[in-house]
């Protein structure tokens, strides 16, 4: 994940990056570069010797990186740190089931919302009638959330893993054929592997909280599978993380940019620009990180502030950015 990331990790100056408090509180720039090699070797000897001081580290070293810079915060990282610290706290292999089985349900249970639903009904998909638009919609999150409660019972645990496997292979002609966003070929062909480890290889391993003990695992367990994701649909934590990124009930910043900047913007957002039908030009946050990182920007309102002061190096002098550069935000739930 961290060779199909690259982008993510060694930033080009190219973008702004959006540190969670103040400017790179933990580690000035000189110290990222070594503090990335050490995170890759870490990666390498817990692959060959998983001791849990290795493990540790790893988290700590990815806590501090993705507070410099939260763009690095995508899907699978969320989910990766969650498995890493069951492993920490030797938990039983049903914890690994329950939190598997909350992720695909939350991720079924996120896309039954209007902009999911008016995101299909927009798209050409091969010419589709509306009414088939509409039926497509409904099943993607109504078969996810059902694959998800297949796993639990012993009659449907594995034709819910082969399902759930097909989504995947899915996704991934699809990122192969349409969509070119390789930094999620590793979270897919993963979660197969783990998919076939906990509910198809131990399948004799029933999904059960009897007998555990109210601990650290149990906390988490709890907090990933229930409050997290609640408060994640509530919008009560950020939109990126784990559960909407694919929803499209996420923010959608974009800017209308005046005649007289536009050719001042950085080339990266010049091939972003698109024209309104009034015949504006306007470039899209989402366009404009996803080429360069190939992860959509952290859309989050706190990070404008960023970008603004990022883009205002690029304006002619005596240039107003709130005259030129008029920040608009579209939801798909419109």
């Amino acid at each position: 994940m961290l060779i199909a990331c690259n982008k993510l990790w060694i930033n080009n100056k190219s973008l702004p990056i959006f540190p969670l408090i103040d400017d790179k509180w933990l580690t000035p720039d000189f110290l990222e570069a070594p503090i990335l090699i050490i995170y890759g070797i870490l990666h390498f000897l817990a692959l060959f010797k998983p001791k849990k001081i290795f493990i540790w580290l790893i988290i700590l070293i990815y806590i501090a990186l993705i507070l410099n810079d939260q763009n690095r915060i995508i899907t699978y990282h969320y989910q990766v740190i969650i498995v890493l610290l069951l492993f920490l706290f030797n938990s039983p292999i049903y914890f690994y089931k329950g939190l598997f089985i909350g992720i695909y349900f939350w991720g079924g249970i996120h896309k039954f919302n209007p902009c999911f639903f008016n995101y299909f009904s927009n798209q050409h998909l091969f010419g589709l009638p509306d009414f088939l638009k509409f039926v497509l919609a409904i099943s993607i999150p109504t078969i996810e959330t059902l694959l998800a409660l297949g796993l639990i019972f012993r009659l449907t645990k594995k034709y819910a893993f082969l399902g759930l496997v097909s989504m995947h292979l899915l996704i991934l002609i699809s990122v192969f054929l349409f969509f070119k966003s390789y930094n999620i070929i590793p979270w897919n062909i993963i979660n197969c592997l783990i998919l076939f480890h906990l509910f198809w290889k131990n399948s004799k391993v029933h999904f059960t909280i009897e007998n555990s003990k109210i601990g650290m695992p149990s906390l988490i367990l709890a907090i990933t599978i229930f409050a997290g994701p609640l408060c994640n649909k509530a919008n009560l934590w950020d939109e990126f993380l784990a559960f909407k990124m694919y929803t499209y009930d996420v923010n959608q910043f974009y800017y209308e940019v005046s005649d007289k900047v536009k050719t001042s913007l950085p080339i990266e957002i010049h091939q972003s620009y698109r024209k309104n039908k009034n015949g504006k030009t306007l470039f899209y946050l989402y366009d404009w990180f996803y080429r360069i990182n190939g992860v959509p920007m952290y859309p989050e309102e706190r990070n404008i502030i960023r970008i603004e002061q990022y883009l205002e190096g690029y304006l002619p002098s005596g240039a107003l950015f709130s005259e030129e550069l008029i920040l608009k935000n579209y939801s798909y739930c419109e």
